[in-house]
């Protein structure tokens, strides 16, 4: 189970309080943000809380606290390259775009040794508004057979903005993926609404 391998501190009380959390991920609600913050006390280094918090705040768009997020998952990380994703769409999406170049620099240099893949880079560029780019990189994933990362593209929001774009559409059904236009459409909705 996810959380007993990943951290020590995940045994007895602080396993099921972290498995409760990572239930709760997928709800933007007070009960999910009171189960992170006590995973947090439990283990305020865990990697995963900080990640998870980050997709949270930005879903209800609070910019600060997904970049802090984003930032702390980052360093505990050791600058990962998902995490890097994140942090950059995180600075694109709430106006800091020489930051969030910046992280495209670092993940160009990741890049040049295969520790990053155009599934981080595409997090980056949405979140700049660049879909092209976005496209871009993922279709050198699929094209490298780089699709590990690219399996999650419909379960990730960060996308949402290209659900409408035929070669997006194109790229999933090369990959195996049922298009779920609804599903994307039906968040972005949301995500305007508020």
């Amino acid at each position: 189970m996810i959380g007993t391998a990943i951290h020590p501190e995940y045994r007895g009380r602080g396993r099921a309080t972290f498995l409760k959390a990572f239930d709760l991920k997928m709800q933007i609600t007070d009960a999910a943000f009171k189960q992170w913050r006590r995973v947090l006390e439990i283990a305020p280094n865990f990697l995963m809380t900080h990640f998870f918090l980050t997709d949270a705040y930005l879903k209800l768009g609070r910019g600060e606290e997904a970049i802090a997020a984003a930032q702390k998952a980052v360093d505990l990380s050791g600058r990962g390259s998902l995490f890097l994703g994140s942090l950059g769409y995180a600075y694109a999406l709430f106006g800091k775009r020489a930051a969030a170049l910046a992280v495209i620099d670092e993940l160009k240099d990741k890049h040049a040794v295969g520790e990053a893949g155009g599934f981080n880079f595409a997090q980056v560029y949405t979140g700049l508004k660049d879909y092209n780019q976005a496209i871009s990189w993922l279709e050198r994933d699929f094209e490298s057979g780089n699709t590990i990362m690219l399996t999650n593209v419909t379960a990730s929001y960060f996308y949402d903005h290209l659900s409408s774009d035929s070669r997006y559409q194109n790229l999933l059904r090369r990959i195996g993926i049922p298009a779920d236009k609804d599903t994307c459409t039906q968040r972005e909705g949301k995500r305007q609404a508020k």
